[in-house]
């Protein structure tokens, strides 16, 4: 369905009972919530939360203790160009999500979130709209909503984000999520941390008690769409034609499918020079392409950015360079228990490579884990569901009579409350 089809239908179904409770003690603990029920708010207009978590690649919607998105759909949109009329298409119509992805080849496509930003409110409300009305059939006015945002978002996002979402779209409750907490979370975890890579940005999050250091997490625009752009590259170098709109998504498929990260660069280098190395693919059009080293060249471009033209540090030394600006104490801790997570994170031999690498930077002394975060695709939407889930939960939320009253500069007395929690642990550790 397109965007502007329906404007306030009744919601066909109520959304489905919860399915799974948290079992994880350490959270549930930590927290200070010893029941794990979802929560229900007890107002007439509320329903069951939902959780949505919106990344530049991928959008993830779905409703608070379930333990996975109900719908998962590209964060895409686009119109149909103008020497390709169909019959009864209006000019103003839109594609979104998957039925955009499928007719990407006749569509001016956009991406209303750039670099885990959003860079087009008009069309950013157009999803918002569709994972509402289409993907979860809900009536949003009916729902408390809980919205992931990366690390290190900008006040003044936060309170469009907040405008929209209580103005236009009247939700009766509001939370924004800080993803790499989720990420950890999702875990089992509220302290240590999330190296969150997903479509366009990777961050780098410590986490103390659930609580993010701002002043230690950092960022590198290095993540999955550049891995994608260099594997183009490097094919077209070997000699390969891969030059239409859906050259990009069989790119990317290749990418998930047949990279993986070297746990030794120069070893494997030597492995790529025998004749039996190389793989045949076939893409969907017919056309066969021949993979050799282009396979872990791709995914070395986090280490050696150079390689692909860069400058700039590699994700095992933002990692290290992240956690040791915290405070030495807390060393322990945040080097123990790291945690990948988003898509660029799942690619394969990357958990092994960021252990050896990130151990062999810090003292023998402190002991590097490394982990893959379940579900890492979408930990950081699995998080919000725990967390929504918490009965502790229920006097989080920014109500939307606390928002006519204050203003969207709710988010800013939330975001200060934050950073005095974050100060208190900090000088608890001097």
């Amino acid at each position: 369905m397109r965007f502007g089809e329906v404007k306030h239908p009744v919601p066909s179904h109520q959304p489905p009972a919860p399915q799974w409770r948290v079992t994880d003690e350490r959270l549930v603990d930590s927290v200070g919530g010893a029941s794990c029920s979802p929560v229900r708010v007890t107002h007439d207009t509320m329903n069951v939360p939902l959780v949505c978590d919106y990344g530049s690649g991928f959008s993830k919607v779905g409703f608070s203790g379930t333990e996975a998105p109900l719908a998962m759909f590209p964060t895409i949109l686009g119109k149909l160009r103008h020497d390709n009329p169909l019959v009864g298409m209006q000019e103003e119509d839109w594609f979104i999500g998957d039925e955009a992805q499928k007719k990407r080849g006749e569509l001016n496509l956009q991406y209303p979130i750039s670099r885990a930003t959003i860079t087009n409110w008009d069309n950013m409300e157009k999803i918002w709209h569709h994972s509402f009305y289409q993907a979860l059939h809900i009536a949003p006015e009916q729902h408390p909503l809980m919205v992931t945002e990366p690390p290190l978002n900008i006040t003044s996002n936060k309170e469009k984000m907040s405008q929209i979402l209580f103005e236009t779209f009247n939700v009766p409750a509001l939370y924004l999520a800080n993803q790499g907490v989720l990420s950890l979370y999702a875990s089992g975890q509220t302290s240590g941390t999330t190296i969150e890579s997903g479509e366009g940005m990777t961050y780098f999050v410590p986490v103390i008690d659930g609580c993010p250091l701002h002043q230690s997490t950092i960022q590198m625009d290095m993540a999955g769409q550049d891995l994608t752009l260099y594997l183009l590259q490097l094919l077209t170098d070997s000699g390969h034609s891969l030059v239409s709109t859906g050259d990009w998504e069989y790119i990317r498929h290749i990418k998930e499918k047949c990279c993986y990260v070297a746990l030794d660069f120069d070893k494997e280098k030597l492995k790529a020079d025998s004749p039996s190395y190389a793989q045949k693919y076939q893409l969907p059009d017919g056309q066969e392409i021949t993979l050799g080293q282009e396979k872990f060249l791709c995914p070395e471009g986090l280490f050696q950015a150079d390689i692909m033209g860069r400058n700039g540090l590699g994700i095992h030394m933002k990692a290290f360079q992240s956690v040791s600006s915290c405070n030495s104490a807390l060393w322990k801790v945040l080097f123990g228990h790291i945690v990948l997570s988003g898509g660029t994170s799942s690619c394969s031999g990357l958990r092994f490579r960021m252990q050896r690498e990130i151990a062999a930077l810090v003292s023998p002394t402190i002991n590097v884990k490394v982990s893959t975060c379940p579900s890492s695709i979408y930990s950081a939407w699995l998080g919000g569901s725990i967390l929504c889930s918490l009965s502790t939960f229920k006097d989080m939320w920014v109500t939307s009579k606390e928002y006519k009253d204050i203003g969207s500069s709710i988010v800013n007395w939330f975001m200060k409350a934050n950073f005095m929690i974050e100060e208190l642990k900090l000088k608890e550790t001097d």
